[in-house]
């Protein structure tokens, strides 16, 4: 089957200017965030505490209170970390 190849799409600057800190938390959230089944809270699970003082900042800079909870897990895990914000 001869199939012309592909070459994409020239490359085009973005012209936006999007936060650092969005850009952050859009993917910490990707890949350890859970939006609740209604959609109003989004939540940030971590057992570091400089990960969750990172994006405690960068969420309250986007403008957002941030809620903080934390629970103990099985004998020799870290302790979790749960960072939320409502909408």
């Amino acid at each position: 089957v001869a199939v012309p190849v592909f070459r994409g799409l020239p490359h085009e600057p973005a012209t936006t200017n999007i936060s650092p800190a969005l850009l952050r938390v859009l993917g910490v959230v990707c890949g350890d965030g859970h939006l609740s089944q209604n959609g109003k809270r989004v939540s940030i699970y971590t057992t570091s505490e400089q990960d969750a003082i990172s994006m405690a900042t960068d969420l309250e800079s986007l403008g957002y209170k941030v809620g903080v909870g934390k629970r103990q897990r099985k004998e020799h895990y870290r302790p979790e970390i749960h960072l939320y914000v409502n909408s």
